[in-house]
């Protein structure tokens, strides 16, 4: 019998478990709660879903995890029960019940709170705890994130899903070169890029998980850790801060060269002995420091576990990009005022009012109300060079918007694509696999969607028809896993991020497979190309001067240039307005992200949102409506609006994330 469905399962006898509700779906297996009739006990029980059963490296993987898991006795990493075999030939496995959910759960009713050091200190201290002790027979976790850290309680983490764990070198290798493994926000660079992982993977994993906890946000791309914890209003040490960096070195050398190490460090920085220590010392080993005083480290981490209902959080002021009057509490639909000084960006605010933050309720002490902190304007500089003209604001035309809008839905734990019509309607999810389908756009000549996947083994090029139907393999497979794939405006060229050697950069091919050309060669990465309407240049984001910035360079790599709009942490996913004069772009952050316009001589820049954070913006074929995502409401969905910054519109309502939005056009 081959189930497909995880409710299939509810009510079943499987050996002496009853299997009760389905709990959660992952890559490759579901998870059930299920009945101990012999212990009389809840359980979680793991099965391998029904599509892999005749695929023998997922059934690998799967057996390969329940023994990672049972070869580690640990607090601080799940437990196996029992393993088994269901009547179709799946196998399974049993854990401990957890029902008080996991790290990402707690960190979504956070709501961008920040965590008190103290508090994170000793959770991330716990979780290298365990992933020390699977490093030590050679387990490495690659995939570590909030939502495989399960809370037994709010000091208690728990390291779970090893499911793509890689046991040492001299096991098979289920992994070909190039081939991503793991979630993309928490991957170190080296998995990002298809490289192999090791032990010092998981290290930069859990400096993600660690910064988030501190900030209340993700770390930006393109802008260095440090520099972020220092800037942050948080009051963290000098120490924590280098602490956090040197988990996020791009290069694993740089990185702690062991779990243990590591904890040793966070054990210096709860119990603050770095505090009085001259900043360029070294950081002091166990071996140098006074036995009295690490005597100490259990006796003060107890205390701190025990304190975790006062300490769990403390809010953080988020900045918005700038200062704002306030009006009703909806987005209201003011007209940008253009403004121009000299040879700089001015920046043209959206109008509105910061919502207020939502109520957070954790079986902790009552936190006080979040503020919103105004950043600094950009600050005029007189020169000597000539003032260019600048453009006047983009006015939208009337009229409402048409067509369609493909986007990535995040459902079941499963990146898909999904459409939905530009009124809000129709929406549609068009593809269901267990790969990973993300980065979607249509192909403006042939109207077939174009996006990246992982159903042949590391993430490639495809494209299938406007309804989801007869996917084909059309890039290249001889370079590793690409990403952010643009199809020209004569529907002949395609132009994608791969990586080659440690940087990622802008490749093109012909559509038929011919012409592969890599188009930057610089340090940093180069991602995220969009063509321009007339197909004669494309522009793209970089980090080759250090910060993240936008680029534009002709077709074939020739005459670079920089799109200078002076704004902090900008992000990748761009779009060039179908009348070529302006780039749709956001900036300022994970969490505080807005929406800009540039023009593409990068003279004026205009601010369009306000609110929350918003991402990844895509123009409408008439260029009167911008389509892009906004986490105002805690998950990722779609909205547009006009232009111009007016007329705002949410499309998608549901409890998982729609992302990365492109118009048909």
């Amino acid at each position: 019998m081959h189930m497909s469905q995880p409710t299939d399962l509810i009510g079943q006898q499987v050996d002496h478990f009853l299997i009760q509700t389905h709990l959660a779906t992952g890559g490759m297996a579901d998870v059930y709660l299920a009945q101990d009739q012999h212990l009389d006990r809840l359980t979680a029980l793991k099965v391998l879903k029904a599509a892999f059963t005749s695929e023998p490296e997922h059934r690998t993987r799967f057996q390969r995890e329940a023994r990672a898991i049972a070869q580690l006795q640990h607090p601080h990493i799940i437990e196996i029960f029992n393993i088994g075999e269901l009547p179709d030939k799946r196998p399974y496995f049993t854990m401990p019940y957890i029902s008080s959910g996991s790290l990402a759960n707690w960190l979504k009713q956070a709501n961008g709170r920040s965590m008190s050091p103290p508090y994170a200190m000793t959770i991330a201290r716990h979780i290298a705890d365990g992933l020390n002790a699977a490093h030590q027979v050679g387990i490495v976790h690659r995939d570590l994130k909030p939502a495989n850290i399960l809370m037994r309680d709010p000091t208690d983490p728990v390291v779970t899903d090893f499911g793509i764990a890689a046991i040492s070198a001299k096991s098979v290798q289920l992994t070909q070169p190039g081939v991503f493994l793991g979630t993309y926000l928490y991957a170190a660079p080296e998995q990002k890029m298809g490289l192999p992982a090791d032990h010092r993977s998981d290290i930069y994993s859990l400096g993600v998980i660690l910064f988030e906890l501190l900030v209340g946000m993700l770390p930006m791309v393109g802008e260095r850790p440090l520099t972020q914890l220092e800037a942050a209003p948080l009051n963290l040490s000098p120490f924590l801060c280098k602490l956090v960096d040197r988990c996020l070195q791009n290069d694993p050398d740089d990185r702690y060269q062991s779990a243990a190490d590591l904890v040793r460090e966070l054990d210096m920085a709860i119990t603050g002995v770095t505090e009085t220590r001259p900043s360029p010392t070294p950081p002091r080993t166990i071996a140098n420091q006074p036995l009295w005083m690490w005597s100490l480290v259990p006796l003060l981490l107890i205390l701190i576990a025990m304190g975790g209902y006062l300490l769990y959080l403390e809010l953080a002021p988020t900045p918005t990009a700038v200062p704002m009057p306030t009006s009703s509490e909806t987005v209201s639909n003011p007209t940008p005022i253009p403004a121009f000084e000299e040879n700089r960006v001015t920046i043209i605010a959206e109008t509105s009012t910061l919502a207020p933050p939502a109520t957070f309720s954790l079986p902790f002490t009552a936190t006080p109300t979040k503020t919103q902190a105004p950043t600094e304007t950009a600050v005029p500089t007189n020169t000597n060079t000539p003032i260019p003209t600048p453009l006047p604001p983009p006015i939208s035309g009337p009229g409402q918007p048409g067509g369609r809008i493909v986007f990535t839905c995040f459902i079941e734990n499963v990146d898909q694509i999904c459409t939905v019509n530009a009124d809000g309607s129709g929406y549609t999810q068009l593809t269901y696999t267990e790969a990973t389908d993300f980065y979607a756009s249509f192909a403006s000549i042939s109207r077939r969607i174009v996006f990246i996947s992982r159903r042949d083994g590391a993430f490639f090029v495809y494209d299938m028809n406007s309804d989801g139907s007869d996917p084909r393999l059309i890039g290249p497979t001889n370079v590793g896993s690409l990403f952010a794939p643009a199809i020209s405006p004569d529907g002949q060229r395609l132009a994608f991020t791969a990586a080659d050697g440690t940087n990622q950069h802008i490749w093109v091919m012909n559509i038929d497979g011919s012409g592969l050309t890599k188009l930057t060669d610089t340090s940093g990465h180069n991602v995220d190309a969009t063509w321009s309407p007339d197909g004669t240049k494309i522009a793209f984001s970089s980090n080759r001067d250090g910060a993240m910035a936008h680029y534009i360079m002709n077709a074939d790599g020739s005459d670079v240039r920089k799109i200078d709009v002076n704004l902090d942490a900008i992000g990748g996913r761009s779009d060039w307005s179908p009348d070529g004069n302006w780039l749709a772009f956001y900036a300022g952050g994970r969490e505080s992200s807005q929406i800009y316009l540039a023009s593409v001589t990068g003279n004026v820049v205009y601010k369009l949102t306000e609110r929350s954070s918003n991402l990844a913006p895509s123009f409408s074929p008439d260029g009167n409506w911008i389509v892009f995502t906004s986490y105002r409401d805690g998950d990722g969905e779609i909205f547009i609006m006009r232009s111009d910054g007016t007329d705002m519109r949410q499309l998608t309502f549901n409890d998982y994330t729609d992302w990365q939005p492109r118009w048909e056009r």
